[in-house]
């Protein structure tokens, strides 16, 4: 379950985290349903949104990609690139971190996820179908209003 302490605790982290990097960083987060928590960045001095777009191409020229990695980046790429100039966001698939983002940003992001993570966990059994988890979690770049600004470091 999600509550306003753990809310504020994440955003905390993610601050100490961006402050520590010496990165200037803006994110939001909000309960759904108190079962989600959505982490919103919104802007940041590190282009995120380029910064993705250059790293999926350089892993789809590279090649070796099999079945499924290599449709779900070719998608996000796709989608990506065709909302490039227009508000809107970008949802972060946490499992394909290394996949879609590269340097800095998936330092960044690496820690971020971490942050989110802080108070998760998983005693869920699929073989017995029974799921038990301390909360389920959404980062996302960007959103549908203002979309992703990038910022100038401090």
């Amino acid at each position: 379950m999600v509550s306003e302490v753990l809310k504020n605790k994440v955003i905390g982290l993610i601050s100490e985290t961006t402050k520590e990097m010496g990165i200037k960083l803006y994110a939001t987060a909000k309960i759904h349903n108190y079962l989600v928590l959505k982490v919103n960045i919104q802007s940041c001095s590190i282009d995120l949104k380029t910064n993705l777009i250059e790293t999926v191409k350089s892993t789809l020229d590279k090649g070796g990609l099999i079945g499924t990695d290599k449709e779900y980046l070719e998608e996000v790429l796709k989608c990506t690139i065709l909302h490039k100039d227009v508000p809107s966001h970008v949802h972060c698939n946490v499992h394909h971190l290394k996949k879609l983002f590269s340097g800095e940003a998936l330092e960044l992001l690496e820690k971020i996820h971490a942050n989110v993570r802080c108070d998760y966990y998983s005693d869920s059994d699929i073989g017995r179908d029974y799921i038990d988890v301390g909360y389920y979690y959404d980062l996302t770049i960007g959103n549908n209003k203002t979309g992703f600004r990038v910022i100038q470091k401090v």
